[in-house]
């Protein structure tokens, strides 16, 4: 091998070797780096195992605290538990057995420091966005329309405004909504004040329905919204108690909701009044007894007295406590309850009605009247031209035979020509010569 050749092999054997030392440079750095990473990412992991533990060993330790808390409420096995400062409506909790709880809050105020009037909004009218006019001027002037239902005063504070009215469902109610603002009134303020003596928030479960108000008004109410809100049997107002007074009428002895037969019923008989209920230590009721003499009923005394009209009476009591009998009377007051006005009312209607059907028949008989009368006078003028047309040819006939026959024969003989045929024609009397 030549000596040029052999130092360019020597020179590519010095190039590639400075090329693998510094790979290896290369490498170790990257090795020392990746060690690095690993050693940090090794000392993450083991700070997130300890703060498992400890997250761990706090939740066992709330676990413990809450079933211990549980357990002295289920030993406690009282109705309802609340706070020492519960008064419904007001202030306080209260947890009922059943699940069902109210919380209240109360803000601590001056009460003689009357709020400024606040800015309220005020809807004026909405619409369906399916009903408004496509028409891009229509809109405008329908808008502007409907923009001076605003007052005056408050039309420049006035907004269009587009909500969904779906209430939550799967459909879609656009609907547009136009509103002002505007200072609430003296009226408005007051009420706002009075509602706002029940100061706070408040969470209510009732009648399968979650309520919460604020500042003694409603906010949202979710549920079962077709229950009936039920009066409260008290309430509180300034430390003072004050009771339904529909309440102490239902707790009444006398009253249906205590019980039919827990109070004290009379019936009138024959021979006087039967009594039952709580007060005579017979829960019965009264109704179920009836009074005989000599054994004997109401029903058959009377047959026995032959009084009719106590027989009637008494049948028709019967009727009465039938089925049949009180739908009748249900028709009967149903009837009633339209009354005589409307009865006459529809009785004229009907009358108008006949008297217009009348009328048409009257018109339509008249017209057919002068039809026939036109038709009459139309056959009349066909059978005048039938009789013309008869005449003229008797005419005719008779001008030949005074061409033909000079005999001196009269027309009656000319008539018994034909042979006994009734004439076309009359009005001739005697006879006329046929010849001069």
């Amino acid at each position: 091998m030549s000596d040029p050749q052999f130092n360019a092999l020597a020179g590519q054997v010095s190039a590639i070797s400075a090329q693998i030392q510094s790979e290896q440079c290369a490498r170790m750095v990257a090795d020392e780096a990746l060690a690095s990473r690993v050693t940090a990412s090794e000392a993450a992991i083991a700070a997130v195992k300890l703060q498992v533990d400890i997250e761990a060993s706090n939740k066992f330790g709330e676990n413990i605290l809450l079933d211990r808390r549980l357990g002295a409420i289920e030993k406690a096995q009282v109705e309802h538990i609340q706070s020492n400062n519960f008064v419904p409506g007001v202030s306080g909790w209260k947890l009922n057995h059943d699940g069902s709880f109210e919380i209240n809050s109360c803000v601590l105020g001056d009460a003689a420091k009357a709020p400024d009037r606040q800015t309220v909004s005020v809807e004026v009218a909405s619409w369906s966005k399916y009903d408004l006019p496509k028409n891009a001027a229509n809109l405008l002037q329908f808008m502007e329309a409907e923009l001076q239902k605003v007052p005056e005063e408050y039309r420049h504070t006035a907004e269009f405004e587009e909500f969904d009215a779906s209430f939550g469902d799967e459909s879609f109610n656009a609907r547009l909504f136009l509103s002002y603002s505007r200072l609430e009134t003296e009226e408005e303020l007051a009420e706002r004040l009075e509602k706002a003596k029940v100061a706070g928030t408040r969470i209510r479960i009732k009648n399968g329905a979650i309520s919460v108000s604020h500042d003694g008004v409603l906010r949202y109410r979710f549920g079962n919204l077709d229950a009936p809100e039920q009066p409260q049997p008290f309430k509180v107002d300034e430390g003072k108690t004050y009771i339904n007074d529909t309440f102490l009428h239902d707790g009444a002895i006398t009253s249906a909701k205590i019980g039919p037969s827990w109070s004290l019923k009379m019936q009138e008989g024959v021979n006087g009044l039967c009594a039952a209920g709580v007060g005579l230590g017979l829960i019965v009721d009264p109704a179920r007894f009836s009074l005989t003499k000599n054994g004997q009923t109401e029903i058959e005394k009377a047959i026995t007295d032959g009084d009719a009209s106590k027989i009637l009476e008494l049948l028709a009591g019967k009727i009465d406590e039938t089925e049949l009998g009180k739908q009748l009377k249900d028709r009967i007051d149903a009837i009633d309850a339209i009354g005589a006005g409307q009865v006459n009312k529809r009785l004229d209607e009907l009358k108008e009605k006949q008297g217009a059907e009348n009328r048409a028949v009257a018109d339509r008989l008249d017209c057919l009247a002068t039809k026939l009368g036109e038709l009459h006078a139309l056959i009349g003028q066909a059978r005048d031209s039938a009789a013309t047309q008869a005449k003229r040819e008797v005419a005719d006939a008779l001008l030949r035979d005074l061409e033909a026959d000079k005999s001196g024969g009269t027309i009656s003989d000319f008539i018994r020509g034909f042979g006994g045929a009734p004439m076309p024609f009359s009005g001739y009397t005697g006879d006329i010569p046929l010849k001069r």
